[in-house]
């Protein structure tokens, strides 16, 4: 691939020199050279990373006043919005809400037995939702999170889905 040279100040070198020399990051500089001379593209010096917030906070299930870093930020774009919940109390609500999804769906498809369809093993643990017609790779593919498709199959029962653990799951595809 043929280097773009770049005469600066009498001085002739690659982008990739010329980034380093004035501790710019070579995309960085790349891409503001799109819009812009090379003169202005170096004169805004490297990329400022975002200011370390701080502050504290107190969590709206633990009721512990905890540093900011220790919460999710909503939402980066719009700036300093935070969870209200520290991240341990967010993550232990989350996998409460997606056990409590898999096993209402679990439950659905396995006609209220919590078990196997195939050797009747109920350790909920082992259950997996399995593709009658071995398509669930066309299922996979629409699939916007897996959360939101086990939401979907509780929401819009279907046909060919059932409940295997996953020996069986594994049996029945490789047999």
């Amino acid at each position: 691939m043929k280097q773009r040279l770049i005469t600066h100040n009498g001085q002739t070198k690659n982008l990739k020199e010329w980034a380093k020399f004035y501790n710019i990051n070579q995309n960085t500089l790349s891409v503001r050279m799109q819009r812009m001379s090379f003169e202005d593209a170096i004169k805004m010096g490297p990329a400022k990373k975002p200011s370390h917030i701080s502050g504290v906070k107190i969590c709206k299930d633990c009721k512990e006043e905890k540093e900011i870093s220790y919460f999710y930020r909503l939402n980066r774009r719009k700036g300093n919005e935070f969870c209200p919940r520290c991240k341990e109390c967010e993550n232990k609500r989350t996998r409460k809400r997606r056990q409590t999804i898999r096993e209402k769906t679990i439950n659905l498809y396995s006609n209220g037995k919590n078990c196997c369809n195939n050797c009747g093993i109920d350790d909920i643990r082992v259950l997996a939702i399995d593709h009658i017609n071995n398509d669930g790779a066309k299922d996979r593919a629409d699939m916007i999170n897996h959360e939101q498709w086990m939401v979907s199959l509780l929401e819009n029962p279907r046909d060919d889905i059932q409940i295997l653990c996953h020996n069986c799951n594994w049996l029945k595809h490789i047999s």
